[in-house]
């Protein structure tokens, strides 16, 4: 039997986005200027809902004459999930100011945080890790450019009676901080750490892609199946062009890195 991993809050979250792209929980600064979410509105488009209930709307915005920004807003209604990108862009013949301190940022509220995970590969082996949020700060860098060594930007925060399963999008470099609040977590979150650029004419960047999947029962194996199934369902390629999905399949070799066996795919 199929679970039903329908989430209102999820979804409600999203709306609110699409409603307002100001408050999405994503901060910049821009020629000495801090911003948040996506300002100065000018266009909007939505897509029809897939049959896996993905819909991605687009939203662009504008500060001043020279930078043109578009929100990438993904929804994902039958596993209440969002992911967002944001796309830089110099529309102007002169050099734009300054962009900088890039990150995602959101307030989880709920009584008793767990924040789980796994550390990356390479010399950790994937070694699982659990720490108790309440009296705790927790903080994670990757700067060596390969994302999942030593570290691994994927995490499970456990809050209330659900949680979050939380990610960055490879970007070689990241960093995440989970805070306590006194009434929850404060997670922040960033790629390619130390930006601090200006965009030539006509030159554009984005942002890695930042997912926050909401669960509904507070327990590890739930979690770890609903994360499965919204993965499975909505991001792994289709076996052929008929959108028959993949069936499973496994790999093994010796690692060049460190001659012990590797399973991981690479």
């Amino acid at each position: 039997m199929k679970r039903d991993y329908r989430n209102r809050a999820g979804d409600a979250f999203y709306e609110s986005l699409w409603e307002r792209p100001e408050t999405l929980p994503f901060f910049f600064t821009y020629d000495g200027k801090p911003y948040r979410g996506l300002p100065g509105v000018t266009a909007r488009e939505r897509s029809e809902v897939e049959p896996n209930g993905k819909q991605t709307s687009r939203l662009t915005g504008r500060i001043g004459d020279q930078l043109e920004i578009t929100l990438v807003l993904t929804h994902y209604f039958d596993h209440g999930a969002t992911e967002w990108t944001l796309w830089f862009r110099n529309v102007s013949d002169t050099n734009t100011g300054l962009l900088e301190n890039l990150r995602t940022e959101i307030v989880f509220e709920g009584d008793r945080p767990v924040l789980k995970g796994i550390y990356g590969d390479n010399v950790n082996q994937y070694q699982p890790y659990e720490v108790e949020l309440s009296d705790n700060i927790v903080r994670f860098s990757s700067d060596i450019g390969r994302a999942t060594h030593l570290r691994f930007p994927y995490f499970n925060l456990e809050y209330g009676d659900g949680g979050a399963m939380l990610a960055i999008g490879w970007a070689g470099t990241w960093r995440a901080g989970f805070e306590p609040t006194g009434t929850g977590v404060t997670y922040t979150a960033s790629a390619v750490n130390g930006l601090r650029t200006y965009l030539k004419p006509g030159e554009h960047l984005r942002t890695a892609l930042f997912v926050v999947a909401p669960y509904t029962v507070r327990n590890e194996h739930y979690a770890t199946n609903y994360w499965r199934d919204w993965f499975i369902s909505c991001n792994l390629p289709r076996a052929d062009a008929s959108g028959r999905p993949m069936t499973p399949f496994s790999t093994c070799c010796i690692a060049g890195d460190t001659g012990l066996p590797n399973s991981d795919g690479s």
